[in-house]
């Protein structure tokens, strides 16, 4: 399976505000699963990076993420 930028971009964003509170709130995780999530977000950053639209002060922000997301589905 294959990911957008976009969609990677919506992931890399859930993974970063939802880590700490899965790894805490989970009372059985194993051992290393916050680092696993670190790198995982990592990838997903590195994946949604749109060279096409640097230096553009907009369509690469959440909201137009979330709109073109939408839009396609």
């Amino acid at each position: 399976m294959k990911l957008t930028k976009d969609e990677c971009s919506l992931l890399f964003s859930i993974v970063y505000e939802c880590k700490f509170d899965f790894v805490q709130s989970s009372s059985n995780t194993p051992k290393g699963t916050f680092e696993a999530l670190q790198q995982i977000e990592v990838k997903l950053e590195v994946a949604s990076r749109d060279k096409r639209r640097e230096g553009r002060t907009s369509q690469n922000d959440f909201a137009d993420v979330i709109k073109r997301l939408v839009k396609k589905q």
